[in-house]
C-alpha cells in the first residue's frame, strides 16, 4: 500500500483504507495550485492532475502555491517531490532577509555590497536614530512591515520622527539614483530554480519581468513621499492606477520584458547587458549562499539525507523564486526582496508569453518520468 497523499492542510494522514491506484501518467497534486498556466503546463506534458481529497493515486509532485511545507515529509516516497524548501523563509522573509545579508556585509562587505542598509525595528531602532540624525543630506527610508507583501502598508520617510510605527518592520535606505525608462522607476523579477541545496544547485532563467511605476519619476522629497505610485514599483499597487498601461507588446506598457530591458540599457544607455546581467546573476548566487548551510541542514533534518532514503531520481524538493532586483543609473544590481510564492497569473499576454516557457524550462529541468515511480514500485515489491 501507498503512502497517503497530503491533505489540504499541508498534513499526511497517517493511515489510509483503500490502497492507491498505479498511474502510467506522472501524477501531480495540484490541490493547492490556483495557477491557470502551470496547470496548462503540466498537462501539455501528459500529467495526470489530482486534487488530494478526490484522488487515490499516489502522487510524483506536489505544488503548491503557498509557502508551506508539508508535514512528515520524512514519510514521502524516494520519487516523490514538493515544490517548497523548508528555511527559505530565511531570505523570503523581508526581516530575516535583512538580518542575513547584514550579517553577510559585516564578514564580506565588498562582497555583500549590493543590499541598501536596513535596520530591523525595534532591535535596531536606535542604529537607525543615529545613521538618519548623522546624515546631513537628508537621505529617505523606506518602512517594510515585516511580513506583509504587495506593497501593504509601505510608506517613505526622511526623518527619524516620523518613524511612527511601532511594530516589528524593516526600515531600508532608499535607492536614491534608479534607473529610469521614459522617466519611470521599474524593478526587474528574476525568476530562479532551486534544483537542490546540498551541494546548492540553481538555474537563472533568462528572461523575466519589468514592472514599472505609474507616476512619472521625480527625487523624493517631503512633497511627494505620499505618492507611492512614483516610488514603489509593486505591481499589485500599480496595477489599480488609472495610469497603468496594459502591455501592447513587451516593449511598452507598465509590464515590460527583461529581454526588452537589456536591449535598452544597451541601445540607450551605452551599457553592456552582458556585465549587468552578470552582476544580478552574482547577487542572485550571493543571497542564497548567505543561507546555503541552512538550507542544507534544514533539508537533511526535514526530508532525510538523499543518500539514506535512495534518492536516485533526485532531491526531494525544487522551488521556483521570484528575485526582485533595481538597477541604479550606472547599471548596479541591487536586491530589494526575495518571493517564495512569487505570481504566476496570466494577467496579460506577457505574462504568458513570460511565465509558460519559464514552467516548461523548470519541468525540463527537473526532467520528472513515471519511471522512477515505476523502478521504486518494483524494487519495493520485491523486498
Amino acid at each position: 500500500m501507498a503512502p497517503p497523499a497530503p491533505t489540504t492542510d499541508g498534513k499526511i494522514p497517517k493511515t489510509t483504507e483503500k490502497p492507491f491506484k498505479r498511474s502510467r501518467k506522472v501524477v501531480v497534486d495540484v490541490s493547492l495550485c490556483r495557477y491557470a498556466i502551470i496547470k496548462r503546463c503540466l498537462k501539455d506534458r501528459g500529467f495526470r492532475l489530482v486534487r488530494t481529497k478526490k484522488s487515490d493515486v499516489e502522487w510524483d509532485i506536489w505544488w503548491s502555491d503557498r509557502g508551506e511545507l508539508l508535514k512528515d515529509a520524512r514519510r514521502l516516497n524516494a520519487f516523490q517531490k514538493v515544490n517548497h524548501f523548508p528555511s527559505m523563509e530565511d531570505i523570503c522573509r523581508k526581516d530575516f532577509l535583512a538580518n542575513n545579508l547584514n550579517a553577510m556585509r559585516k564578514l564580506l562587505p565588498d562582497d555583500y555590497d549590493f543590499f541598501p542598509r536596513s535596520f530591523l525595528i525595534p532591535a535596531e531602532r536606535m542604529e537607525l536614530q543615529q545613521c538618519m540624525e548623522a546624515d546631513k543630506r537628508g537621505a529617505t527610508y523606506i518602512v517594510k512591515p515585516r511580513t506583509l507583501c504587495q506593497g501593504k502598508g509601505i510608506s517613505l520617510i526622511q526623518s527619524f520622527q516620523k518613524l511612527s510605527t511601532k511594530d516589528p518592520c524593516v526600515v531600508q535606505k532608499y535607492i536614491h539614483n534608479p534607473l529610469l525608462i521614459d522617466g519611470f522607476k521599474f524593478d526587474l523579477r528574476i525568476y530562479v530554480l532551486v534544483y537542490s541545496v546540498d551541494p546548492l544547485h540553481v538555474y537563472i532563467f533568462r528572461n523575466g519581468l519589468a514592472r514599472f511605476c505609474t507616476t512619472p519619476f521625480e527625487a523624493p522629497k517631503r512633497s511627494n513621499l505620499h505618492q507611492t505610485r512614483m516610488h514603489l514599483t509593486n505591481y499589485a499597487i500599480n496595477k489599480k492606477s488609472k495610469d497603468f498601461v496594459r502591455s501592447a507588446d513587451e516593449t511598452t506598457g507598465s509590464k515590460r520584458s527583461l529581454a526588452f530591458v537589456m536591449q535598452h540599457l544597451q541601445d540607450d544607455h551605452g551599457m553592456d547587458p552582458n556585465a549587468v546581467w552578470a552582476d544580478i546573476c552574482d547577487v542572485v548566487l550571493k543571497t542564497l549562499l548567505a543561507i546555503q548551510p541552512r538550507l542544507a541542514a534544514s533539508y537533511r533534518n526535514f526530508f532525510g539525507a538523499d543518500e539514506i532514503k535512495g534518492r536516485q531520481w533526485g532531491p526531494a524538493a525544487f522551488e521556483i523564486l521570484g528575485f526582485d532586483v533595481m538597477l541604479d543609473e550606472r547599471g548596479k544590481a541591487w536586491m530589494v526582496e526575495v518571493n517564495h510564492a512569487p505570481s504566476f497569473a496570466g494577467d496579460s499576454t506577457l505574462d504568458k508569453q513570460i511565465k509558460t516557457p519559464l514552467i516548461a524550462q523548470a519541468l525540463d529541468i527537473l526532467a520528472v518520468t513515471n519511471l522512477s515511480k515505476r523502478q521504486y514500485q518494483s524494487v519495493r515489491q520485491h523486498h
